[in-house]
């Protein structure tokens, strides 16, 4: 029926009745801002685990981020559901069921999350709920139902309310508040992130579904930051201790009792070095140099991926702390050890330590005089490592000998498939067509290239007679993959296939014979076999890592894995993929999707305990 002319309608009695699009956008306006005031209320949950803030900053950075992102979270389906929906189909009788629907699930979800944040300290999706069990999808189906109910009377007052034509500013002055909170909240964490600010960016794992905006790259780029100058004025004036950070990491002071005099050490990683290729045709100094350390053939990185691999190697725990250690600059207990017994430290990359890996604010947070960014003329990996490889040499000569050294080397050429332009011992594909062969080809040149820079700093250890003092450590942060299964994965961070986490270790253990082991290993056991082997710490190594010592008999079962958005649960014969939102499938050995598979809740349950064990 028409409304006659200059009838007013009952906003009383006929709520489910009439509605314009006017007044169907005003009332779901000032509903969801309601709904955004509860969210905020439920969320109160999270905000008893936030470390205590610093300073005035933070406490305007967290009030801004609080007022803000729920705002966001509750007007999201709002914007992208209810609105287009209103404009289409303007009658109450729809719109507002669903915008009662919408906003229920997203409280009990909501509500659902912050009382397994409260309890395990990570957040819930598809796979966490089916991992939970029952009881979860049972708790949240419940709170849905009485979410309805309340929501259907919450919305039929705020029709009553706010349907009603009416010259009300207020509702515009809050709605561009909220807004401004949110762009503000997201520019504070920008600066805060290119400055290396702790006390604010500790704080966004606390909030479910926060992505905070960062751009050091393009600061950087248009030179509106200095990020060693940055970095530097952050070591300087960084007071967030551990008890603040929401780590509870370690979980007992180290005691060490290492004897004297005590080893150097030299770590040297090869970004992207396959398990493969150690062979006398590929590269045949470190195939030979093999011969004379521990090799252990089953070898797996933390990552598929530089970032999570380089984490797991000095951290030796799951990718699942990345975001929390970058954030609160959280050194790792290995290097605050070296440091505590005097190393020196010798730290040469080719690749930026700023990124991707962030290792300017994980593992070498503490280090001094830090270079993020090795530079030279071309600009070329290949010219990159051979830099950094006399870089090194030129250290031993100017160290302090009676010091023990810590080195670490990080060759960054066959990731990019880079060798000189004049190098002579290029592979060729024997089908130049087969453009799979093509880039192994090119990729095999640039680790054979690597080869022959690494040489020269075993040959130099040798010449000085510091092998028999020094650990030498040699290993990849990740694989890299050619569509070797035809599958259609190339490089790596893109599948969990043993071409992309197998990658080669050796070690070189004065004291230790030489020989192969077989048994399952990974970059977890690293930190904890310096620790318990070189400094003698009595404590157990579950205090502070997820790995063992590679010398005992321990073996894994199973490795989380991880990458830049996701993880994966890596058994010898099984590889369960988890993808945001809780998504997930297995694939079998040979890294074909298993088609009917059945979730190992017990121990996806104990993965994600591992995961989430070093948080308060």
């Amino acid at each position: 029926m028409t409304k006659s002319a200059g009838t007013v309608p009952d906003y009383s009695s006929n709520w489910l009745q009439y509605g314009s699009r006017r007044s169907l956008l005003k009332w779901g306006g000032w509903f969801t801002l309601i709904n955004a005031i509860l969210m905020g209320v439920i969320a109160t949950r999270y905000a008893i685990t936030f470390p205590a803030p610093e300073d005035e900053f933070a406490v305007a950075y967290l009030i801004l981020t609080y007022l803000g992102h729920y705002a966001f979270l509750a007007f999201v389906p709002f914007i992208l559901i209810v609105v287009p929906v209103t404009i289409i189909f303007p009658k109450p009788k729809i719109v507002i069921p669903l915008s009662i629907t919408l906003i229920s699930l997203s409280l009990a979800f909501l509500l659902i999350d912050s009382l397994v944040f409260y309890q395990n300290r990570f957040h819930i999706n598809v796979l966490t709920i089916t991992i939970l069990g029952w009881k979860t999808w049972g708790f949240t189906a419940l709170y849905f139902v009485i979410f309805v109910f309340f929501e259907y009377f919450l919305a039929r007052w705020t029709w009553r309310r706010f349907a009603p034509p009416a010259k009300r500013k207020a509702g515009i002055v809050i709605g561009l508040t909220l807004f401004a909170s949110l762009l503000t909240s997201h520019a504070i964490h920008i600066w805060a992130n290119a400055h290396y600010y702790v006390p604010i960016t500790k704080y966004s794992r606390y909030f479910p579904l926060l992505y905070p905006a960062t751009a050091k790259r393009l600061l950087t780029e248009y030179n509106l930051i200095d990020l060693s100058q940055a970095r530097a004025h952050q070591l300087l004036n960084n007071s967030v201790d551990a008890d603040h950070k929401g780590l509870n990491y370690p979980l007992a002071d180290l005691e060490c009792a290492p004897r004297k005099p005590l080893q150097n050490v030299l770590i040297v990683v090869i970004d992207a070095l396959r398990f493969d290729v150690l062979t006398t045709e590929i590269a045949p100094n470190l195939t030979e140099y093999s011969q004379r350390t521990s090799r252990f053939i089953n070898h797996h990185s933390g990552g598929n991926s530089s970032r999570m691999g380089m984490f797991a190697l000095f951290y030796g725990l799951p990718s699942s702390y990345w975001h929390t250690f970058r954030a609160s600059q959280q050194p790792p207990i290995m290097m605050d050890v070296l440091q505590k017994h005097d190393y020196q430290l010798g730290i040469f990359a080719s690749a930026p330590l700023h990124r991707p890996t962030s290792l300017d604010r994980t593992a070498f947070v503490g280090v001094k005089n830090l270079r993020l960014i090795t530079e030279t003329k071309s600009g070329t990996a290949d010219s990159k490592d051979v830099k950094i490889t006399s870089e090194w040499l030129d250290w031993l000569n100017k160290r302090d000998p009676s010091r023990p050294f810590f080195g670490f080397i990080y060759y960054d050429a066959p990731q990019n498939s880079d060798y000189p332009h004049d190098y002579d011992n290029i592979f060729i594909a024997a089908d130049p067509s087969d453009e799979r062969e093509q880039a192994f080809s090119r990729y095999k040149t640039a680790v054979n290239f690597v080869d022959s820079l690494l040489v020269q700093v075993l040959d130099d250890l040798q010449a000085r007679r510091l092998l028999d003092n020094t650990i030498v450590l040699i290993t990849g942060d990740h694989g890299e993959e050619f569509d070797d299964s035809r599958q259609g994965y190339w490089g790596h961070g893109t599948s969990y296939s043993e071409f992309q986490v197998r990658t080669p270790l050796l070690i070189h253990w004065p004291g230790k014979e030489p020989r192969e082991i077989a048994k399952r290993s990974s970059h977890y056991d690293i930190a904890p076999t310096l620790l318990s082997e070189l400094f003698r710490c009595s404590n157990p190594e579950t205090d502070y890592s997820s790995g063992r010592n590679l010398f005992s008999d321990h073996q894994w079962n199973w490795l989380i894995v991880g990458s830049y958005y996701n993880y994966a649960v890596v058994e010898p014969h099984q590889t369960t993929v988890t993808y945001p939102w809780g998504y997930f499938e297995v694939r079998d050995g040979n890294y074909q999707i298993v088609n009917s598979p059945q979730l190992k809740t017990d121990l996806m349950s104990e993965a994600l305990t591992e995961m989430s064990r070093f948080y308060k």
